[in-house]
């Protein structure tokens, strides 16, 4: 859109938009298949992504909807995990009140 000064690829980490080309050995994803994205640079107008980066989204979704999920996604896991020490089968003990 040519709104970002610069190298484009510089800005962002998650986005979405639709698979135009798909790479030989990739048997996951289709062209013409609405993708939410997390990958560095998605203020470009085109990526070049690993199909691990990629997850199709329904048709009811928007585009700006589904722009929004990997981070949030990603903090959620973060949290849960290194915040909260996660882990499976360890019971939580709910917090007593003050």
């Amino acid at each position: 859109m040519g709104i970002v000064p610069e190298n484009e690829y510089l800005l962002g980490l998650e986005g979405a938009g639709v698979i135009r080309r798909v790479g030989n050995s990739v048997n996951t994803l289709q062209i013409g298949q609405r993708v939410l994205l997390h990958n560095k640079g998605t203020f470009a107008n085109r990526l070049q992504v690993f199909p691990e980066k990629c997850h199709v989204i329904p048709d009811s979704m928007s585009f700006e909807e589904a722009a929004t999920m990997p981070s949030v996604y990603l903090v959620t896991i973060h949290s849960l995990l290194h915040l909260a020490s996660m882990e499976k089968g360890k019971v939580s003990r709910p917090v007593p009140k003050s």
